[in-house]
């Protein structure tokens, strides 16, 4: 977890310009990616991170003033596993169909909670996991690269097919749907590695938007 002091010198901080972009980064469809500069040694690259919460904290400002801070909490994006404790997210999806699960996966992926710690980790898991049902429901056991049936039925009886990020070079971390798609190993492994990756890429995300369009209307 990584604490990150938003913008902003004189007066309180507001949510406005990096800040915003910062909390709003999943809904906005941007990735977040952290450098850090160590003076003449230059700048290096921490690594792609989700916004998993955020705090106000009173700080004093260039002028030694007190004034409320954002701190933002930052976690690796390939850092998804669930938090001691945490109940699996199978049990919360009992009875709910698939508009419910698309609702509660756009809801986890388009807001950031003001919670720092333990607690932001677990919403992070819980929003991931909200994308990943909703996700694979809506594939409903069809690739949605190659559009043939799952290779295999895991052991609790479901279609296994594995979630993709479209935006991201890693899988990992909360994500929101429309840049999210469920494909069988194959077509997985094809588009991180293979000679065509990146133009199967892109027909997915084609294909997932007409998804997500026709789930708008």
């Amino acid at each position: 977890m990584l604490r990150y002091f938003g913008e902003g010198q004189v007066g309180d901080m507001v949510f406005e310009r990096g800040n915003r972009a910062i909390r709003d980064h999943l809904v906005d469809g941007k990735d977040l990616l952290i450098f850090h500069t160590h003076g003449r040694e230059g700048v290096r690259f921490l690594g792609q991170f989700e916004c998993a919460g955020y705090s106000h904290e009173i700080r004093t400002d260039r002028f030694s003033r007190s004034r409320s801070a954002i701190v933002f909490e930052l976690v690796l994006a390939n850092v998804g596993e669930p938090v001691k404790d945490e109940e699996p997210i199978e049990e919360l999806d009992l009875g709910v169909d698939l508009a419910g699960l698309r609702a509660r996966a756009l809801e986890a992926a388009r807001s950031t909670p003001q919670v720092t710690g333990t607690a932001a980790r677990r919403s992070l898991y819980r929003r991931s996991a909200a994308v990943r049902r909703y996700v694979l429901a809506r594939a409903a056991g069809i690739c949605e690269s190659c559009n043939q049936p799952a290779p295999f039925v895991t052991q609790r009886g479901e279609p296994y097919l594995e979630p993709h990020h479209t935006r991201r070079l890693s899988d990992g971390g909360p994500d929101d749907p429309r840049f999210v798609g469920a494909v069988c190993p194959s077509c997985h492994r094809e588009i991180h590695h293979g000679l065509h990756g990146s133009t199967k890429n892109d027909a997915l995300i084609q294909a997932i938007s007409q998804k997500e369009a026709s789930a708008e209307g």
